[in-house]
């Protein structure tokens, strides 16, 4: 279950990887400065912003840094929409495509 805690666990081994600030962080994941300052002094977030920052942070999420092991991390949307088998059909229908251009005068 993702919680304002959890969250802010993730800012925070994210800003250890980055050396950002919370409120350059704030501004990417919620375009809203404050918002990361206004959950560490007990604000709360929506089901839906939190799903959305968890997302935020996994497609972003510096090269080599760890992720914090108490908390679940999705899938990144690049890796996901990749692996899904739509997307497979539709790199092979570009394949094809790309073929049939090549042979057109």
């Amino acid at each position: 279950m993702i919680t304002e805690a959890s969250i802010l666990s993730v800012v925070d081994a994210y800003a250890a990887a980055t050396g950002a600030e919370d409120t350059t962080i704030s501004s990417r994941v919620f375009a809203d400065g404050k918002k990361i300052d206004a959950m560490r002094r007990g604000g709360s977030i929506t089901l839906r912003r939190a799903n959305e920052a968890i997302q935020w942070f996994s497609d972003n999420w510096p090269e080599g840094a760890d992720w914090p092991s108490d908390i679940h991390r999705p899938f990144r949307l690049d890796e996901q929409s990749a692996s899904s088998p739509g997307a497979a059909r539709a790199k092979e229908s570009e394949k094809e495509a790309a073929k049939v251009i090549e042979v057109a005068p």
